[in-house]
């Protein structure tokens, strides 16, 4: 029993999502797909009709081609976009997100949201700091770590020296014994400056408590108002209800 081309084309896994989209989007004859307009193809991700014959001869065992199926197209034309990924109610990570400029950056808690943007917009090259994400007891714990690769015994000092103390560690004479002391007390001031507003779990891993820092593809407004209502760990505990005495 001969099929038509859009049930070939059905059979085919990368494109069954494709054909559940859009159930009557190709017109074939004309080696056209109906494409919404947010959808951009990248050019490498194309089926010719040779390759089409490949697949339906190896998947069906067969050796069937486009050639002589009605509404197959012929030649180069036949060109088709694999489908696009499934549809997900999830936010894409993809998406660009914001840094706080430099005259608005005047926390450390700003500091290390930029970095965490920075890791989201590019995690290959922005690799020193990510986020995390632990479960403890059925619940789920989020927050950031810091790459151990990155030796961020140095790295940390850096950042509170250049951030806090507006002074340049990695400029100064790296075998001094004074600038050798001087990294050991900044990395002991920033871990006490991130534990002051983060749980630290581990060496490198600090965990949001009520309020996290970083929300993917969130706003730079959003971010802002986090922060300005993040207190400190020891004055929620001033501000806890004392438990009561039966």
């Amino acid at each position: 029993m001969e099929m038509d081309f859009k049930q070939h084309l059905s059979q085919i896994p990368q494109l069954q999502h494709w054909m559940e989209m859009y159930p009557s989007a190709p017109n074939v004859n004309e080696c056209e797909w109906t494409i919404p307009h947010n959808v951009q193809m990248p050019q490498d991700l194309y089926l010719t009709k040779v390759e089409l014959d490949m697949h339906l001869h190896h998947s069906q065992g067969m050796g069937s081609s486009l050639t002589g199926i009605p509404g197959a197209p012929s030649g180069i034309c036949g060109q088709l976009p694999l489908p696009p990924p499934p549809p997900s109610n999830v936010p894409s990570y993809e998406k660009h997100m914001d840094r706080f400029p430099s005259e608005k950056v005047n926390d450390f808690k700003h500091v290390i949201y930029n970095m965490l943007v920075d890791n989201h917009n590019n995690p290959k090259i922005n690799s020193f700091i990510r986020p995390c994400t632990i479960v403890e007891d059925g619940v789920i714990r989020t927050g950031f770590c810091f790459n151990e690769e990155e030796n961020p015994d140095k790295k940390l000092p850096e950042m509170y020296a250049q951030h806090i103390r507006k002074a340049r560690l990695d400029l100064e004479n790296q075998q001094s014994v004074f600038i050798q002391d001087l990294y050991k007390f900044y990395l002991r001031a920033c871990v006490e400056l991130l534990s002051k507003y983060f749980e630290k779990r581990d060496k490198y891993t600090y965990l949001y408590e009520d309020i996290p820092l970083f929300i993917p593809n969130s706003s730079l407004e959003e971010a802002e108002e986090r922060i300005k209502n993040m207190k400190s760990r020891a004055r929620k505990k001033r501000k806890a209800p004392a438990p009561a005495n039966y």
